[in-house]
């Protein structure tokens, strides 16, 4: 039996030599985009804008909808074209919004993600204060219980 330099796990073949020595290519945008609000085995998402509604690259268009989801964010800048179910790979069928592509790629301000990351943040910042302020305060008993 041939020994192996590794003590257990799978080593696949990494099949590199098909690709190695190709450039990689940027591919386009389509004109309508469709985002499905059911992307993995969780809940679906529920779609936060509606008809008519312009996204921007970033803009939160489905919010998660239980505890095992996670919220759905544009690729493309556009408007909304419309809000249905559609057939998907594998044949199940997702609530997705369709965005007409305006190819101008403008950015959302993400000031839901930013406030919920300031709010985590000052969260955490607090947490560290009440726990220096207690760990302060264990120090001021035992040195006042050593003073008398």
């Amino acid at each position: 039996m041939k020994k192996v330099p590794f003590k257990s796990g799978i080593h696949p073949k990494e099949n590199k030599e098909y690709s190695m020595n190709e450039k990689i290519k940027i591919i386009a945008s389509d004109k309508i985009a469709v985002f499905p609000m059911s992307q993995h085995i969780g809940a679906p998402a529920t779609p936060t804008v509606k008809i008519g509604d312009t996204v921007c690259v970033g803009t939160k268009i489905g919010e998660a909808s239980s505890f095992v989801s996670s919220p759905v964010y544009s690729s493309v800048s556009g408007k909304v074209k419309a809000v249905e179910q559609r057939m998907l790979v594998g044949g199940r069928s997702s609530l997705c919004v369709v965005v007409e592509n305006d190819f101008q790629n403008e950015t959302a301000r993400l000031r839901s993600v930013n406030s919920g990351v300031h709010a985590i943040a000052k969260y955490f910042a607090i947490m560290v204060l009440i726990t220096e302020n207690a760990l302060l305060k264990r120090k001021l008993i035992s040195v006042t219980k050593y003073m008398h």
